[in-house]
């Protein structure tokens, strides 16, 4: 049951901060404004928004990262809905944090998906050896980052964060399972409206 409607997010970065990627999801931009929409939740619907900044050097022990702001319809109390909440940083002087478990899960996620659908491309290009490397170097990736992920995922989170893992892995396989097939050799291109007869890669898991 719907519960909210026309959910939408705007994400004010602060002073100096620059944004270098919103994963995932559609967005527009004013400056330095981002406005993501979310559109419908039903209860229990848990949506998030991944941004990569990068942030400016400073001298004080705080940076402001960015202030968001939630509008929404709440089908519930008829009405509308509204909420937000700031995003600031300590600055210390020690080395860099491991990137949390659940957000690593969410990159590689991405980058697995972006990896299929650029192998896909190049098979369909006749550049099978290409697409088996980079088909490789994903797993590679996966794996290496697998037991990183785990460890710095909460404790809550470490099987999801170890499920969301191995879902990519068998996506990958199965993609490098077709592209190590004897008949995963693409014929000369066809003619308008043609196809190759080899069935496509295996898609990313979803989300």
């Amino acid at each position: 049951q719907a519960v909210a409607s026309g959910a939408e997010v705007e994400v004010e970065l602060g002073a100096g901060v620059e944004l270098d990627r919103v994963f995932d999801r559609t967005f527009r931009r004013n400056g330095n404004r981002i406005t993501v929409p979310l559109g419908t939740f039903s209860n229990g619907d848990v949506k998030t928004i991944l941004m990569k900044v990068r942030l400016p050097t400073s001298s004080s022990d705080t940076v402001a990262v960015a202030s968001v702001d939630m509008r929404y319809r709440d089908l519930v109390k008829n009405e509308e809905g509204h909420c937000t909440g700031k995003l600031g940083v300590a600055l210390v002087d020690s080395g860099a944090s491991d990137l949390d478990g659940v957000v690593a899960g969410r990159v590689n996620r991405s980058e697995t998906a972006a990896t299929l659908k650029e192998a896909n491309q190049l098979f369909a290009q006749g550049k099978v050896e290409e697409a088996r490397r980079k088909i490789q170097s994903r797993e590679s990736a996966l794996r290496d980052n697998l037991e990183k992920a785990k460890s710095a995922a909460p404790a809550a989170r470490a099987d999801d964060v170890a499920k969301d893992f191995d879902k990519q892995l068998a996506a990958v396989q199965q993609a490098q399972t077709g592209f190590n097939s004897p008949f995963a050799e693409p014929p000369p291109a066809p003619a308008a409206g043609g196809a190759f007869a080899t069935p496509p890669v295996a898609a990313a898991p979803a989300p």
